[in-house]
C-alpha cells in the first residue's frame, strides 16, 4: 500500500511527531480539528475538496499537495495561503 510506505518514511524522518493517515475528507477534517498544530500532505484531488474547508483553521500550519498534475493543482491552490507547496516527488514534501 503506497500510503503506508509514505507514512513509514515520515515516521522515520519525524520521530517525535504523530503521523496520521486519513482516507476520507471527513476523517481528515476530524484529525485537523483535534490537532494542536498540524501540517497536511494530501493528494491533489482530495486537496481540492479539503483545502477550501480547512484553510481558515488556525491550528493548520500548512498544506502540501502531492500529485501527478502539478500545473492543475498549482492553479487552484494558489488561492489558499496555507498551501505552501505542490509536488510530485514525496521527497520534496519531506
Amino acid at each position: 500500500m503506497e500510503n503506508s510506505q509514505y507514512k513509514v518514511q515520515f515516521e522515520k524522518r519525524f520521530k517525535d511527531t504523530e503521523i496520521v493517515c486519513s482516507s476520507t475528507i471527513e476523517e481528515g477534517i476530524h484529525y485537523i480539528n483535534n490537532t494542536v498544530k498540524g501540517v497536511v500532505i494530501i493528494s491533489g484531488r482530495m486537496g481540492q475538496v479539503l483545502v477550501p474547508r480547512v484553510n481558515h483553521m488556525e491550528n493548520l500550519l500548512a498544506v502540501i499537495i502531492f500529485c501527478g498534475n502539478l500545473n492543475l493543482h498549482r492553479e487552484w491552490s494558489k488561492n489558499y495561503g496555507k498551501v505552501v507547496n505542490v509536488v510530485n516527488d514525496i521527497n520534496k514534501a519531506l
